[in-house]
């Protein structure tokens, strides 16, 4: 195996142009004690984020424009090590995209059916919707403390709805805590 005694790695500050935006970052890993460090620090502004996400590997439903960034400290020479010690925050605003596969305003008009049906009242037949949501503004920050990511401010708008959000992922036990309000 390899080992590393007294070394520094870093990248950057690096700048770029990509997804027809820009990036801005730099990375380090510190192991000159004990367990690896990590820390990084990346801003992507103006990007398309679909492609990027896609790309990835990560996503392949969501498009838009936007700004992300993140801030975040690590440590441990595993994956589960470096969940449990991740720490930091990021931030996104993101503008005019799609979330296929997904569609919030028709998901609380089927609910308004089923229950008006329930009631025996006259449900009108409505045409297909397609299953996706269109959004004008997305937006949020995230902090991260050992692992556990808390969101308290996701905002979402759109041409049928506006949707609020708040919770926390807990990566290291893979649980998710999240209440999302939709308002048509």
């Amino acid at each position: 195996g390899l080992e590393f005694r007294r070394v520094l790695f870093r990248s950057g500050p690096s700048k770029a142009r990509l997804y027809q935006g820009h990036y801005a970052g730099n990375m380090r890993m510190d192991v000159r004690k004990g367990a690896p460090r990590y820390s990084i620090n990346e801003k992507l502004t103006g990007v398309q984020v679909g492609p990027l996400l896609k790309d990835a590997d990560v996503f392949d439903k969501f498009s838009g424009q936007g700004n992300v960034s993140a801030r975040l400290t690590a440590r441990g020479l595993d994956v589960d090590d470096i969940l449990n010690t991740v720490n930091g925050t990021a931030a996104f605003r993101l503008k005019n995209g799609r979330v296929k596969g997904l569609n919030l305003y028709k998901m609380v008009q089927d609910a308004k059916d089923a229950y008006a049906k329930a009631q025996g009242k006259p449900v009108k037949t409505k045409a297909q919707v397609n299953e996706e949501m269109e959004y004008a503004h997305t937006s949020g920050t995230l902090k991260i403390k050992n692992g556990v990511v808390s969101n308290r401010d996701l905002k979402m708008s759109g041409p049928y709805t506006r949707v609020t959000g708040k919770g926390t992922a807990n990566l290291p036990r893979q649980r998710l805590d999240y209440r999302m309000q939709v308002t048509i």
